[in-house]
């Protein structure tokens, strides 16, 4: 095992060049102890060395840094993978498979097949077009893999059950659509009408879980009664697809971004350093915790949603 940790460290130093700082840079450039300061001013970037003045305005924010060691990374890694490797094998061959009802398949309007296609689109181009070439690799944060599901559920060649699994997904991550209303970091978005893009861009993203809920293409419940087994039923639903989403999600970035992380030097949803208000060397297993609360609050939210739309559609049948 420790011979594993030292190779998959030694791969994330490589990877990184001998370009990244000890500390990640303050948001200000001012003599500060946190940092590199040399000669007036904070460094970004080593070999060569590149001072933070000289990048593009919110760039620094974004920079990468050896805020946690090469030996912590790899070993976060390789048990957070395996441990969420796991839980997945748990939640799809051990918990009860019981398959929430789709009364009409997956099949997404023309407006929003079209919404993720302009979306992708835009997202694209203002990253290919920055200042920075290497904000590309921005494309894995959160929202934009988002808009790649959803327009995966306008594709023929997606089968129904992996749609009807992208749905059940994307009821808990609506909390990271919510979770950058709240943060607000809007830093490196210096493009014409990007800041306005961005926040107009989230907003959307927030719309289709509500829409196939309305339309009845998808639901997250198996049964209303309250009998005992049937309500245990529901738990097991319930705990399935947080864990599932859990999954998808923490391999996704321990396993594939954090080593983009190292290759684009940039500090890719904050896998290299924390944004705050949750600092030291467990911050990302903190975050893991706050997501997984975060998804259980979500598929709440989603549930009544779905409660009060089966409700309307009653009464309007009835009338």
């Amino acid at each position: 095992m420790n011979l594993l940790f030292t190779v998959l460290s030694d791969y994330y130093v490589s990877l990184s060049n001998g370009r990244l700082v000890d500390e990640p840079p303050p948001g200000i450039e001012s003599e500060s102890l946190v940092g590199s300061y040399i000669f007036g001013g904070h460094v970004c970037y080593l070999n060569p060395t590149v001072y933070c003045a000289d990048l593009p305005e919110g760039q620094r924010n974004n920079v990468g840094s050896w805020y946690l060691s090469s030996e912590r990374h790899a070993q976060e890694t390789i048990f957070v993978t395996a441990f969420y490797a796991l839980l997945a094998f748990t939640s799809i061959y051990l918990l009860p498979n019981k398959k929430v009802r789709v009364t009409n398949p997956i099949k997404p309007p023309l407006i929003l097949t079209l919404s993720s296609v302009v979306n992708l689109f835009l997202l694209v181009y203002y990253k290919l077009t920055s200042d920075s070439p290497n904000n590309i690799y921005f494309m894995v944060m959160p929202c934009n893999v988002l808009w790649v599901l959803n327009l995966c559920l306008s594709l023929p060649v997606v089968s129904p059950n992996v749609k009807a699994a992208i749905v059940q997904a994307l009821f808990q991550f609506q909390a990271l659509v919510i979770t950058v209303f709240v943060t607000k970091d809007t830093a490196g978005l210096n493009g014409f009408l990007e800041v306005e893009f961005f926040w107009v861009s989230h907003c959307l993203l927030l719309l289709p879980p509500f829409y196939y809920l309305w339309q009845g293409q998808s639901e997250t419940l198996l049964h209303y009664s309250t009998k005992t087994n049937k309500l245990k039923s529901e738990v097991v639903n319930f705990v399935k697809y947080i864990l599932q989403s859990a999954s998808a999600m923490g391999v996704f970035y321990f396993a594939i971004v954090l080593p983009l992380c190292f290759k684009s030097l940039l500090n890719l949803n904050y896998m290299l350093s924390p944004p705050g208000p949750i600092f030291g060397e467990n911050y990302r297993l903190v975050s893991q915790l706050l997501i997984v609360v975060g998804f259980a609050c979500s598929r709440i939210s989603m549930i009544a949603v779905d409660i009060a739309c089966k409700i309307i559609r009653r009464r309007e049948k009835k009338d």
